[in-house]
């Protein structure tokens, strides 16, 4: 090699293999500008060896502070840091996000849909009726080399959760928000912790919202409740995750009689119902 950080930056590992493994298998090293030959090296030359690999990890630990405040200003600038933009929107070569005509155009349908009182199910099942692909399926039609730990194995279909990360990102209001995990060291590439929300750098009104924050905010109410949809129902009741028993505070449920001729509908108490106790406030 030309000199030891060609080999590795990482003094353990480099040590490692340098005074270990490659001696252990007949391999002989030679380090040009370092004047190294594992032939001919003795120990003051395997100390030297040591003492240049801890220099080349400093140098790299040096290179990891400067460089790690850039994507930081980035993202107070507004700048997408990541490598592809979230589904409804395409990442411009500045770096910013803009709409997907027709992505954008899914995102609104299921926003709608749940404002209707169609539950998340019901959502991802209609959209797979419709043949729409789903996020990564859809950025791989585009021709971009997108890869995702959501995606399945089986043919590309919507998912609950994949309804649900698309109707709680406030991305689609125009807040981006990034930052919410970072690597837990430069020495480790591949595992990244949590960042406190209050780390978060978000940007309000940052690019071109695709929902209005009126349908966002009543998409979070309406998720935000006890909801279930009956038995045989396309859509979500009227009352459902709305009307509660006023002493235990759980949902009241709907029940219909008939009497001489005439349906009735009346609503008694959750807790009443599953364990037989009598609520106070139930009739």
């Amino acid at each position: 090699v030309k000199d030891f950080s060609r080999l590795g930056r990482y003094h353990i590992e480099t040590g490692k293999y340098i005074e270990r493994y490659f001696a252990s298998k007949g391999v002989r090293f030679i380090s040009i500008n370092d004047n190294y030959d594992s032939l001919t090296a003795n120990d003051r030359a395997q100390l030297v060896a040591s003492f240049k690999g801890i220099c080349n990890a400093a140098t790299l630990e040096a290179i990891s502070v400067k460089t790690s405040p850039h994507p930081k200003i980035k993202r107070d600038r507004g700048e997408l840091v990541v490598n592809f933009a979230v589904y409804g929107y395409l990442k411009t070569e500045k770096k910013q996000l803009i709409p997907d005509d027709y992505a954008a155009d899914v995102v609104r349908f299921m926003f709608s849909q749940k404002i209707k009182g169609f539950n998340e199910q019901q959502i991802a099942h209609i959209l797979n009726e419709k043949g729409i692909l789903p996020p990564a399926a859809h950025k791989k039609a585009l021709g971009l080399n997108y890869r995702t730990p959501f995606a399945g194995t089986e043919a590309p279909q919507w998912s609950v959760n994949a309804v649900k990360r698309i109707l709680t990102n406030p991305v689609y209001i125009g807040t981006l928000e990034q930052g919410k995990r970072k690597k837990l060291s430069y020495r480790v590439k591949n595992k990244c912790i949590a960042v406190p929300r209050e780390q978060w750098a978000v940007k309000e009104m940052n690019h071109v919202p695709i929902v209005s924050e009126a349908e966002f905010q009543l998409v979070a109410e309406l998720m935000a409740r006890d909801t279930r949809t009956a038995a045989g129902a396309d859509q979500l009741h009227m009352f459902s995750g709305v009307l509660l028993c006023g002493g235990c505070h759980r949902p009241m449920n709907m029940r219909r009689v008939r009497k001489n001729g005439k349906g009735y509908v009346y609503f008694n108490c959750a807790t009443h119902k599953n364990d037989g106790s009598l609520c106070r406030y139930n009739n």
